[in-house]
């Protein structure tokens, strides 16, 4: 169990803000003046390899692979001054405050209103299975939004959701479908589809019925699922397809010839 208790000194580097933390060194980028990345260094290497972020001030591992859409940025401007209880980094819109005794990192808009606030002891945590956690306040008229594919209301506040890593997934299976539709007319639509099937360690499972992709969206899915998911069920051989950019009526029909 690693617990980030108390903070000492705050050093800028080439493009972040570095916190010597007493259980890991925490980073912080100011990406734009609106933007702030805060980032705990729990696995020590500080790799980076998003497959869905287009904007970054940092090198990644997958820098090439999203070399068509993604865009490298120079950090915003900021200035850092650190003292003994406390250490103040002062961009053009945003303000971050590091408390150092008990260690907490707090986020101000010029106004001086607080837009981020951790909870002492509890903001930055890594459990005895590597679970990283973190703790911030809310208020009553917060909002949250986002969290991926999720079903409900828009706003997320106080409900419970479910995660998975990809350590978590036991197998995923690829299913084509071959629909048919009418549009009024004796004439029908037909294409096909592929649904996903993930199933969990834990038992559980998660059925994704016909998600629309878009442009190479099929493209790094493909790639994705091949190279993080060990048990893949493709009885219809489709990830090749995926993986290749190949639309699935040209592929299942090129198959059936």
């Amino acid at each position: 169990m690693k617990v980030c208790y108390k903070a000492g000194a705050v050093t800028a580097q080439n493009h972040y803000y570095s916190i010597a933390a007493d259980a890991v060194e925490i980073r912080v980028w100011f990406l734009t003046d609106d933007i702030i990345r805060i980032r705990a260094g729990f696995d020590g290497d500080w790799d980076e390899a998003s497959y869905s972020l287009v904007t970054t001030a940092w090198e990644s591992r997958t820098d090439e692979l999203m070399k068509d859409y993604r865009k490298r940025i120079n950090v915003a401007e900021a200035a850092l001054v650190d003292g003994e209880t406390k250490a103040v980094i002062t961009g053009k819109k945003l303000r971050v405050e590091v408390e150092k005794d008990p260690f907490r990192i707090c986020v101000y808009d010029a106004e001086g209103t607080m837009l981020h606030a951790d909870i002492p002891e509890l903001a930055y945590r890594e459990d005895s299975n590597r679970r990283r956690i973190h703790t911030s306040q809310i208020e009553d008229d917060d909002y949250f939004y986002g969290f991926g594919e999720k079903g409900g209301e828009i706003n997320k506040a106080e409900k419970y959701m479910q995660f998975y890593k990809y350590e978590d997934i036991k197998s995923v299976e690829l299913i084509l479908n071959h629909r048919y539709e009418s549009y009024g007319t004796p004439i029908a639509k037909d294409w096909y589809v592929l649904d996903y099937r993930f199933e969990f360690k834990d038992g559980n499972h998660f059925y994704f019925y016909w998600p629309i992709t878009l442009d190479d969206d099929s493209r790094f899915l493909g790639t994705i699922l091949d190279e993080k998911v060990e048990n893949i069920i493709d009885k219809d051989h489709v990830i090749d397809a995926l993986k290749n950019g190949i639309h699935l009526n040209d592929y299942a029909r090129g198959t059936e010839e």
